[in-house]
């Protein structure tokens, strides 16, 4: 077979070359072809080397003699002519190629990129919500309002200077001696918006009956311009309160409450339904339950409760409250499971206090006997006047008789459950909440206006007979109120009430029977206020020449990768076209 050469430059057919090969072909075979010029011989000891290496494109050949040397005649010509016509082609059609590509990019519209959504007027949208682990209404004698443990609280006014704040405070005490972490709220407001929350951890501490373990506390607070009237919709504030765990009356070996892992929050929001925007706000806790009477009478929360309400420019207001289900159990108790709104159980703890046992007789442990109750009427009077959904709990707060102290003989009794032991500590001394508050003050939150008023229900104490001290704990029940386009509601999960009975050996003023101890675990509250009608304007941002209408159709950034495609593609083209040219 014929050996070919490939036309590329060095070859034998190269202008420079034509001198060397006019020498070399004509002479008869097997003549040794002198080659007078030496650069004539290297490019042709290149050329002959090029026969070895693989042909990198496929291109035109050339035949060639037995030496290796290109032919002469007509033959040479009409192969150079069809390379040549062969390489206009195709630089013909990259050229083509790139333009139409080119052409096309600028000719298909890019994407529209619609501008940051705004408003001309802010619209009536507002929420808020608030949680609180604990809220001790009354301990022994004090009359005062209620102590707040592990409280977040958050808001979201559309038409305020404040747009979103989220505020988390561990207990609500003014003690001087108290650690300012525990007391000092986590606060976040926007605008401007906060990507990241702000956290804080909270240390042990024992401040007056209040046992707290290690806490967390988070807030964060998130605003954009659109959802002043609702175009742009979303999560706003988020609220959380942490405790490894809690108690009232913890220090010793049997506390009256204790409290494991248990968490609340709070959240508001911006919802969109087909044309139509939502306020929402929700609240919740979640925990494993407590324990009463140094674990004598245990309630596990089976399912954590939670309040949501919403206000809609469309639908009108919902509120949505799934209570809390528990299981009240303990030794000698009856386990009990309570899963509805109102459900109520007591526990008669029956014996002689200890104090008849300082008198020279002796005090026989108590037992414990259940008692249950299907239903809370006797615990909830539905006349009642109360407070807002804001919150404002010292306006409205519960206040329940008391029982004294007695400081002569602060022994507790045993209580035998079962076979069990564990001690009541119902009697002795019971150190008064009243001297650690303050007003009773929430977080600082920017005011929602036009928020109705929910009453907050009245409990009054029934007498206990005889020496008994008698646990009663119920699933609250939710209480709303709506007016126009706003809706408030509020509800303690889990209400507990410890009263202890008068056998009449006490005669001394403010020692006869009462409530020892009252507190809800869980109070959360919700509103939501939407305006009547959604009709601000809702578009992109004006400004430039756009006249107040949306700027719309490509951006300098999309422009501007156009460009650098199309001098990409043009310093390809010329690369591909100059590397195919042929020499002649």
């Amino acid at each position: 077979m014929t050996p070919t050469v490939p036309n590329r430059s060095g070859s034998a057919c190269d202008p420079q070359n034509r001198q060397m090969v006019r020498a070399v072909v004509g002479q008869p075979a097997g003549t040794p072809a002198i080659v007078a010029f030496s650069r004539g011989r290297h490019r042709a000891e290149r050329s002959l080397a090029a026969v070895a290496r693989p042909a990198l494109h496929s291109r035109p050949i050339i035949p060639v003699t037995d030496r290796g040397l290109p032919i002469s005649g007509p033959e040479f010509g009409r192969e150079n002519r069809r390379m040549s016509r062969w390489g206009t082609r195709r630089r013909r059609g990259l050229v083509t190629v790139g333009t139409l590509g080119a052409v096309g990019m600028l000719a298909v519209p890019l994407p529209v990129s619609a501008a940051p959504a705004s408003c001309d007027q802010a619209e009536r949208y507002a929420a808020q919500s608030g949680s609180q682990i604990l809220r001790i209404n009354s301990l022994g004698s004090a009359q005062a309002p209620p102590l707040h443990v592990g409280d977040a609280r958050s808001a979201l006014v559309a038409p305020g200077t404040v747009n979103s704040a989220a505020v988390a405070r561990m207990l609500d005490v003014k003690e001087s001696d108290t650690a300012a972490a525990l007391t000092t709220p986590l606060q976040q407001q926007a605008p401007p918006t906060n990507a990241k929350p702000a956290r804080r951890s909270t240390p042990s501490a024992e401040v007056g009956p209040v046992s707290l373990g290690d806490g967390k506390l988070s807030t964060q607070a998130q605003w954009q311009p659109g959802m002043a009237c609702g175009a742009t919709v979303g999560e706003v504030t988020q609220a959380t309160a942490r405790l490894r765990e809690a108690g009232v009356l913890a220090d010793g070996e049997a506390p009256l409450v204790h409290v494991p892992k248990v968490e609340s929050g709070s959240s508001t929001e911006l919802e969109r339904d087909g044309d139509a925007a939502t306020s929402v706000a929700s609240a919740g806790l979640t925990g494993g339950g407590l324990e009463l009477l140094g674990g004598a009478v245990k309630v596990r929360m089976l399912k954590p409760p939670s309040l949501r309400a919403s206000m809609s420019t469309a639908d009108g207001g919902e509120v949505r409250y799934i209570p809390a289900v528990v299981e009240v159990s303990g030794a000698g108790v009856e386990t009990s499971r309570l899963d509805t709104a109102g459900d109520s159980v007591e526990i008669t703890l029956a014996g002689k206090p200890s104090s008849q046992a300082a008198d020279g007789a002796s005090a026989p442990s108590p037992t414990l006997s259940p008692t249950p109750s299907a239903t809370s009427e006797a615990a909830t009077d539905e006349t009642a006047t109360g407070e807002t959904a804001a919150g404002e709990a010292a306006a409205g707060a519960k206040r329940l008789p008391a029982t004294g102290a007695d400081t002569d003989h602060p022994s507790a009794p045993s209580v035998d459950g079962g076979g069990s032991t564990a001690k009541a500590r119902l009697l002795g001394d019971l150190p008064a909440v009243g001297n650690l508050l303050g007003a009773g003050d929430n977080p600082p939150l920017p005011d929602v206006p036009d928020l109705p008023t929910v009453e907050e229900p009245a409990t009054e104490s029934a007498p206990t007979a005889g020496s008994d001290t008698v646990v009663h704990i119920e699933l609250g029940d939710v209480r709303q109120a709506s007016e126009g386009h706003a809706v408030a509601a509020r509800a303690a999960a889990l209400s507990v009430q410890i009263t202890e009975g008068n056998d009449g050996t006490r005669t001394k003023p403010g020692y006869g029977g009462g409530r020892v101890l009252d507190f809800d675990m869980g109070v959360l509250e919700a509103a939501a206020v939407a305006p009547e009608t959604a009709g601000a304007p809702r578009g992109g941002v004006s400004g430039g020449s756009g006249g107040g209408l949306p700027i719309t159709g490509p951006t300098a950034g999309a422009l501007t990768l156009t460009g650098l495609a199309l001098v990409l593609a043009g310093a390809i083209a010329v690369a591909i076209t100059r590397r195919s040219r042929p020499r002649t």
